[in-house]
Formats: structure tokens, sequence, C-alpha cells
């Protein structure tokens, strides 16, 4: 079964338990954040020279990317809201 994070997937029922729908459409689990700081302190080569070559700051087509985003039981590596994508 897939779940998807976004509102209007299958992921709508599941905001529980940390996870929380914020006005941007993705289930944010709180549970996750100290977890994901961590993972971003402790990126691969690979994911530091994706994120400081094309995804940071607005620097894919003025998209914002985030890095190490808690949504629903997961953390993505790299998200766009505006985009509704996950790079994982």
């Amino acid at each position: 079964m897939k779940i998807s994070p976004f509102k209007g997937g299958r992921g709508d029922d599941l905001a529980t338990g940390g996870e929380q729908m914020n006005s941007s459409n993705f289930y944010y689990n709180k549970k996750l954040k100290e977890f994901a700081r961590k993972l971003r302190k402790q990126s691969t080569k690979a994911e530091i020279k994706l994120w400081n070559e094309v995804l940071r700051g607005k620097q894919m087509h003025g998209y914002t990317f985030l890095r190490q985003r808690p949504v629903l039981n997961f953390i993505a590596d790299f998200m766009c809201k505006e985009l509704m994508l996950i790079i994982e």
C-alpha cells in the first residue's frame, strides 16, 4: 500500500502520533525532528554536493527545497513543497 504525504492522498487519515498537517499540505512528524537534525549534520558527500550545487537557495529554477524533512514516518532527503516532490 502506497501512502501519499500530500493532502488528498492516502495519507489523510494518518495524521496521528506526532504527524501534523501544516498549511503546505505535508504531514510533518515532530517526533522525528531531532533525528532529522542529526542526519543533516551527518550528510553524505553526494547529498552535500547536490545541496550546495543544485538545490540550495532557490538555485533550481527558483524552487525552494528543504533538507532532511520529517514527513509521515520517514525523513525525506530533499523536499520541494511547490512541486510536491520528494527526492530520496
